[in-house]
């Protein structure tokens, strides 16, 4: 058995310390904390996720679906620039296609 300190959000690169006590593996302090953005997207209507995720992929983004709840989580990577992904995404919710959640936005965002 394993458990995240809360408050850590999990992402490709994050590295947590782990402590192995009495046999399950804590995780702790961040070490070295991930760079690319997390977002969880659901779709209005489940069968439009895996034109969602072939979208997410074609913006440079990776996904995994879950088909029975319907929920699309997405990452992108820090070396992808994140604002055609959030303009498709909030194009889509605009048109009632989509909602969307951001877990963490870490990419540097441009105010200009």
């Amino acid at each position: 058995m394993s458990r995240l300190k809360k408050g850590i959000r999990r992402s490709l690169g994050v590295f947590p310390s782990v402590a192995n006590e009495n046999g399950a593996l804590n995780f702790g302090e961040l070490i070295k904390p991930s760079k690319n953005s997390t977002f969880r997207i659901v779709p209005s209507v489940l069968s439009m996720g895996e034109k969602m995720r072939a979208d997410i992929v074609a913006l440079g983004g990776k996904s995994e679906y879950n088909q029975y709840v319907g929920i699309i989580a997405v990452e992108i990577p820090a070396s992808t620039p994140i604002q055609p992904f959030l303009d498709y995404i909030v194009e889509e919710q605009i048109k009632g296609v989509l909602d969307f959640e951001e877990s963490a936005l870490r990419h540097e965002m441009d105010h200009s």
